[in-house]
């Protein structure tokens, strides 16, 4: 019997298919390169800290004495346990809707919307979305939680030092009075002091770097042609950078780290432009609705080099989850994990995303976040 499709009556001259994700949206996670993903055997990981004090000086010997005795420089040993976080979503796909997205016959198939495989990426774009917002409030509050759907929350400080969320003694977006160099020069060596090494890592978003860039007073750090006072003049982030940290324009700057050099120069500043976010799913198809950012657009972080003494600054946790293997069975294996499950009694099915993660920051002194707007 020939079938009729309704959607077939008129000739289709031409397909226009906008995206479902924003740029922003689309922009790759800058939090996994400071926190990278480690994949942990359990639900728990424990840290242990060693800081051994400093070594002091040497001492001369006094002529026909003994020569000095000293004690040997004691260690600080602290230990913290975190517990991974169950990020876990479902979606519960009904006894027609399962048989509609299963059905041989195309047209109807097409109506019952997305196929189970797309459903499916979209619970993972979802977890992964929820573990780098996880990450900015780490890097930016220092602290983490999430707030349960039933009520109640999961806390984790981290213990950022104090003086590590400033905010600037004269808002950036008074171009005429605020002073960004001299803020970042302050912010870089409250790094330096706290964490023993320089805060090279400069993370913001494009309207923080406007900003800067706008700024009435960046004129003055440069030179300028006497002959031609009202010559317009815009530097750039990398010539701002030159005046910081590093830089070329900002000589005798404590340098370490591995992108020292042969003389033991480390690395320029280096500015990070990180504007990606998220809309929420109540904004339908605009792409223009507001996103809620990972690093806010009034924010600056700033960190030392990703790595310090051959270890990372921070990372990402990884877990197991427990998923179901038979009838009445599980497994536990290494997240994340998709699974469908179905309700013999109702005949529903559900879709479940499921992982378990917690973000550790091995060295909170390497974070500061300010606010500059």
């Amino acid at each position: 019997m020939p079938q009729f499709d309704l959607f077939n009556q008129a000739v289709l001259t031409q397909l226009i298919e906008d995206e479902v994700e924003s740029t922003f949206e689309r922009q790759a996670f800058v939090g996994e390169q400071i926190a990278p993903t480690v994949q942990v055997p359990s639900r728990t990981v424990r840290l242990q800290f060693a800081k051994q004090y400093s070594l002091g000086v040497g001492q001369p010997k006094a002529p026909d004495a003994m020569f000095p005795l000293i004690e040997m420089p004691t260690g600080e040993y602290t230990e913290r346990m975190y517990n991974l976080a169950d990020l876990e979503e479902g979606h519960r796909i009904t006894s027609d809707q399962w048989m509609q997205l299963n059905s041989s016959d195309d047209n109807y198939r097409r109506q019952g919307g997305l196929d189970i495989i797309e459903r499916g990426r979209i619970l993972q774009v979802r977890m992964e979305r929820l573990t780098e917002k996880m990450r900015w409030q780490a890097f930016t509050t220092g602290t983490v939680t999430l707030t349960y759907p039933t009520g109640g929350a999961y806390v984790v400080d981290y213990g950022l030092p104090a003086g590590h969320l400033p905010t600037a003694s004269t808002l950036w977006s008074d171009h005429t009075n605020s002073d960004p160099i001299a803020d970042l020069r302050a912010w870089q060596q409250k790094v330096a002091d706290d964490a023993g090494a320089v805060g090279t890592r400069i993370f913001l978003s494009t309207a923080a770097a406007n900003h800067i860039l706008a700024n009435d007073k960046l004129r003055d750090y440069f030179y300028t042609d006497p002959l031609v006072p009202n010559r317009p003049f815009r530097p750039t982030l990398d010539q701002v950078a030159q005046l910081l940290a590093g830089g070329s324009l900002q000589p005798n700057t404590l340098r370490e780290g591995p992108d020292a050099d042969a003389y033991g120069n480390a690395g320029t500043t280096t500015f990070v432009i990180y504007d990606a976010g998220y809309r929420p799913m109540a904004s339908g198809a605009s792409l223009t609705d507001a996103h809620t950012r990972y690093l806010a657009a009034n924010k600056v972080l700033i960190t030392t080099p990703l790595r310090l003494n051959g270890e990372p600054i921070a990372d990402t946790s990884n877990g197991q989850v427990e998923i179901s293997s038979g009838v009445n069975s599980t497994a536990i294996v290494q997240g994340p994990q998709s699974e469908i499950l179905l309700d013999h009694l109702t005949k529903n099915h559900y879709l479940r995303q499921a992982s378990s993660r917690i973000v550790r920051l091995y060295h909170p002194e390497a974070f500061l976040c300010a606010t500059v707007a």
